[in-house]
């Protein structure tokens, strides 16, 4: 087994890591780049956007990005595994985390129908499809799922 250590981004450090991650993942929205320089990484760094980070020794290989909107509801904005890692119940101890601290509130989402890995995956791990919704691109159309945590 590789040593592996999740936490929240810590220091600048942790967030230029997790931005460089998130930037090099498959990506399925346009604008991409423009919403984790413009809004993500600002929001992380003013505590908006709640966050955990997974790292292989000094690397990031998974991160989860998400919000409170309310006393009932969390959003998660962005949760990636990185290709190589997959497969190894990370992406299911990640997501346990955001679970734990999302305890009673419904969790909600939004993935691409065409990314098919992510759609199973949340799927297995207990969300449901109760829409679907053009958000991102024209012709695109993206699932809307949700869980209670």
């Amino acid at each position: 087994m590789f040593p592996l250590t999740i936490t929240p981004v810590q220091d600048e450090r942790d967030l230029r890591k997790l931005r460089e991650f998130m930037l090099t993942q498959p990506q399925f929205y346009p604008g991409y780049r423009d919403w984790v320089d413009g809004k993500c990484v600002p929001r992380i760094a003013s505590g908006q956007y709640k966050n955990l980070v997974i790292f292989s020794k000094d690397i990031v290989v998974g991160g989860s990005v998400y919000r409170f909107l309310d006393e009932n509801n969390v959003e998660i904005k962005n949760f990636r595994i990185d290709s190589h890692y997959r497969n190894r119940d990370l992406g299911h101890f990640a997501m346990r985390q955001v679970e734990q601290e999302s305890k009673g509130k419904i969790i909600n989402l939004d993935v691409s129908i065409d990314n098919h890995s992510g759609v199973e995956f949340f799927i297995r791990n207990g969300f449901h499809i109760f829409g679907k919704k053009q958000l991102y691109k024209p012709g695109q159309d993206e699932y809307l799922m949700k869980k209670i945590a």
